[in-house]
């Protein structure tokens, strides 16, 4: 390639930035003279950041794995065709690092540039190294210099002074994908084995390996060797980073004398950190025995009987925090389904418990038999307990059981209070992860998983549910696992409440001896006999005020009397199922519109329109019928319901507001409904669009949807519908927003809503001019026989063939 030998001819430099490869490291460069090329051979095919990526990536996979485990390793065995599994941890992004490294001097590197890898990353690398050479099936007879080996890469890589500080690069932030271990399966389900200490890092979930290694056998294998990182006070090396001019021999080998001092060092410090961890748990434990001020100290009526007999042990620090890298609480938890039960070893519905256990009778049987909380009281327990805390789980008495009073067997039990041998129960907890307490018979989720420590505890995942049962002073609590993960919870949890429009049906989940049950209510009919329709009035409790304007008021109010629930109501958990309409003084035409009465359907033609029904719509509005909805246009009535508005007077004939409708309760989106009234008051009702007012209906369209959607976030624009009435109630024109979930009742029928989408295009498709319009097509609707448009207009034409004067 000419491009390549130029640039090494000259000691070109390739910048990474950009590069997939070593995203991390983009202010570097890599350096493409003879000397690089000689140590890593594909360096000689590389012009660009594109070609690096492409030949490092080869390079990893073919020579590098031939170079280092066959040839420096020694390792026999090596599947060629397949070696992803000799991918050890963050091997790219070591790679990466060691090429800028070697680069700093040809390639004049200063600043970021020269930021190397994390020592953590290193011993990260190099134990993935000697996980790998461990493994007999993956790499048979290596060198018998294979400890020194991999000593001598984790020296190397953190030799810089950098890797100790907060300038070094981490792997992760290079190689997050799989966990830093490329496409090595066992690689990845080795440092997320269930159970292990990585088990919870939220690279395992992101790398869904619960899924993935399902099956995969792992290799037993004991470490051989850890790695420490050196501390940030060492001294630094003299020769920093060596050059092609110190390597007389060619390689990248240590002296023995420092893989000495390296192996020396290693070993001093561990047995410093173990004195040191030594020193903590003592002090730990010491610590453990005074619980002053604590809230187990205010226990509910104590557990009273002999002292509980305990095997010798030694005491787990109740709050410790499990290693591993901690997974952010519900966004994981809703992102991320867990195992199945199956996996659980076929435990469905058995007894598992939150911190500690109980026991009464035979050792067969779990803590809650007696209690029949278990769904499959047959099922296999999970997992069977080899001993147990002998007592019940009542608040009667620690030892009141038919069983023994000590544990049997040299089995280790949970400790029941460290100062007393004895433990409280406790009426709640309080919640770390919410403002809730939480009470027995409250189901909780599990967060984090819990490996037990105990013969009477058991093992918990991440997703788990359990029905609490008792809360102890000690801090442990016995619950019972429920056949039911968390997610499986939650989205019944959503769905279990479903409302018709007007909120007189509901319905709700649960369960009944711990099998799903759905129970739906609805209200039943308001009797119709006078001596009960007399006493509503009277009756009436709680009236809330949710509005008034001109001679339209709305309340919430419940029955029952005024003793019952009296001025202090609402405090006290006051629930309204009752909501008034109230329309004083009322009219002649309210009257007929609220009257029981027959419907008949109508078709009304241009010429009936413009001879009868618009000197009808003139003369309603001339007797000041719209004074209410002019109050709210102007601002004097209903100010602080309107969700929505243009700036009153300055926008035109474009100006609208919007606020909910009477008719909805203010709080089910489901029957959300929402009315739009136009400032404009040239338009009646639809009979007066025309096709001029085609972009004014499509602009106005937009903006309800868009006002709608960002005051209720959860509704979707595809969960709207609009539509106008005809006839409607009043003669100013409107839209109705409504939520397509809304069931639809006499304001959505046909023959009364028409879809403001439907209205548009029909104007769209109209022959004429701009000024063609909905006044020249035949409209059929529905009119009650009481209304004052049938007994005027309808019903005079269906008799004799004219209108009423």
């Amino acid at each position: 390639m000419p491009g390549a030998a130029t640039a090494q001819s000259n000691g070109g430099c390739v910048s990474l930035r950009g590069s997939k490869a070593c995203p991390a490291f983009g202010s570097a460069s890599v350096s493409t003279n003879t000397g690089m090329v000689q140590m890593y051979p594909f360096l000689q095919f590389v012009s660009d950041t594109g070609s690096f990526d492409h030949q490092l990536s080869t390079y990893v996979e073919t020579s590098y794995v031939k170079d280092k485990y066959q040839s420096l390793f020694g390792c026999g065995n090596i599947n060629f065709t397949d070696p992803s599994n000799m991918y050890a941890r963050y091997t790219t992004t070591l790679l990466c690092n060691t090429l800028i490294q070697k680069s700093i001097s040809p390639c004049s590197l200063s600043g970021d540039a020269t930021r190397p890898l994390c020592a953590d990353t290193c011993a990260d690398f190099a134990q993935s190294e000697a996980y790998i050479t461990a493994d007999k099936s993956l790499c048979s007879n290596p060198s018998p210099d294979l400890s020194k080996l991999i000593r001598a890469d984790f020296a190397t890589c953190s030799l810089p002074e950098d890797a100790l500080t907060d300038r070094c690069i981490a792997g992760f932030d290079n190689e997050s994908g799989n966990c830093g271990y490329g496409n090595s399966t066992i690689g990845l389900c080795s440092y997320c084995a269930a159970g292990g200490t990585n088990s919870t890092d939220t690279c395992c979930y992101n790398a869904n390996a619960e899924k993935r290694c399902e099956g995969v056998k792992l290799p037993h294998i004991t470490a051989t060797m850890t790695f420490t990182p050196p501390t940030a006070t060492s001294a630094p090396s003299s020769t920093g980073i060596p050059t092609d001019s110190n390597r007389s021999d060619g390689g990248n080998k240590l002296s023995g004398g420092a893989i000495a001092g390296i192996v020396i060092g290693s070993l001093v410090a561990l047995a410093l950190l173990a004195l040191a961890v030594f020193f903590c748990l003592r002090a730990m434990r010491s610590r453990r025995g005074s619980q002053q001020g604590s809230i187990f100290n205010q226990p509910s009526p104590a557990r009273k009987g002999p002292l509980m007999a305990q095997a010798k042990q030694t005491a787990p620090d109740g709050y410790e925090v499990l290693p591993g890298g901690r997974v952010a609480r519900m966004a994981a938890l809703e992102g991320h389904s867990g195992g199945s039960l199956a996996q659980r070893d076929g435990n469905n519905g058995a007894a598992a418990f939150a911190g500690g256990a109980a026991h009464k009778g035979s050792d067969t049987q779990s803590s809650s038999d007696e209690y029949g909380e278990s769904p499959e009281r047959g099922g296999v327990l999970r997992p069977p307990p080899t001993s147990r805390r002998q007592g019940s789980l009542s608040s009667g008495s620690v030892l009141g059981s038919d069983g023994p009073r000590s544990p049997g067997g040299a089995g280790y039990s949970s400790p029941l209070g460290m100062a007393s041998q004895q433990s409280e129960q406790l009426p709640f907890f309080k919640d770390y992860y919410s403002q809730d307490d939480i009470h027995p018979s409250d189901k909780v989720a599990v967060l984090w998983a819990y490996q037990p420590r105990a013969a009477d505890e058991f093992s918990l995942e991440r997703g788990d549910m359990i029905k609490v049962v008792g809360i102890w002073d000690d801090g442990w609590a016995t619950g019972v696992m429920l056949d039911q993960r968390a997610d499986d919870w939650e989205a019944r949890r959503q769905a279990q409440r479903d409302s018709d429009q007007a909120g007189r049906r509901t319905s709700m989940y649960g369960t009944i001896d711990d099998e799903p049950a759905l129970l739906v209510v609805e209200r039943a009919p308001f009797p119709t006999s006078d001596e009960y329709l007399g006493r509503i009035p009277a009756s009436l409790a709680g009236l809330k005020n949710l509005g008034a304007n001109d001679i339209y008021s709305w309340s919430l109010a419940r029955m029952g009397s005024d003793d019952e629930h009296g001025p202090n109501a609402e405090q006290a958990g006051f629930v309204a199922d009752l909501k008034i309409n109230l329309i004083y003084p009322c009219t002649e035409t309210h009257v007929q519109k609220y009257s029981k009465q027959r419907v008949r359907c109508v078709t009304e033609t241009p010429e009936i329109y413009k001879e009868c029904i618009r000197p009808y719509m003139r003369s309603r509005r001339d007797q000041g019928r719209l004074n209410w909805v002019f109050n709210i246009i102007e601002g004097r009535k209903e100010a602080q319901d309107v969700i929505y508005r243009t700036k009153l007077g300055e926008a035109g004939d474009e100006g609208f507001l919007l606020l909910p409708d009477l008719n909805w309760d203010r709080g089910t989106l489901d029957a959300l409904h929402l009315l739009a009234i136009v400032e404009r008051r040239d338009i009646w009702s639809l009979r007066d669009l025309k096709r001029k007012h085609i972009p004014w209906l499509e602009h106005i369209k937009d903006k309800l949807i868009m006002a709608t959607v960002e005051t209720y976030p959860s509704v979707e624009p595809d969960q709207l519908k609009l539509y106008v009435h005809y006839q409607p109630t009043y003669y100013h024109f409107h839209i109705h927003v409504v939520n397509v979930a809304l069931e639809a009742g006499a304001t959505q029928a046909t023959g009364k809503a028409f879809g403001l989408d439907a209205i548009i295009e029909t104007l769209k498709v109209m022959a004429g001019d701009e000024e063609a319009g909905m006044d020249a097509v035949s409209m059929t609707y529905t009119l009650g026989e009481a209304s004052e448009l049938w007994k005027d207009v309808y019903e005079p034409l269906k008799k004799s063939g004219r209108a009423s004067q």
